[in-house]
């Protein structure tokens, strides 16, 4: 006698990211990206080095999460 044990993993599907836009640098963005919004632009932080954080803060860039 035989037993079949199916694997529940096999049968679930991970969702793919919705595309949120290009960032000003033109990276993709996606939701759920950590980005950083300044006055019409957003960079996506993932991309960017501490010290482009740091300018950006400084001259007002919000962090968000692209939605």
């Amino acid at each position: 006698m035989q037993f079949a044990i199916e694997n529940p993993m096999v049968h679930w599907k991970e969702e793919e990211p919705k595309f949120f836009g290009e960032d000003a640098l033109g990276n993709e963005v996606f939701e759920g990206d950590e980005i950083l919004v300044l006055d019409d632009g957003f960079f996506r932080k993932e991309d960017l080095s501490y010290d482009a954080i740091k300018i950006l803060q400084m001259f007002g860039a919000e962090e968000k999460i692209a939605k």
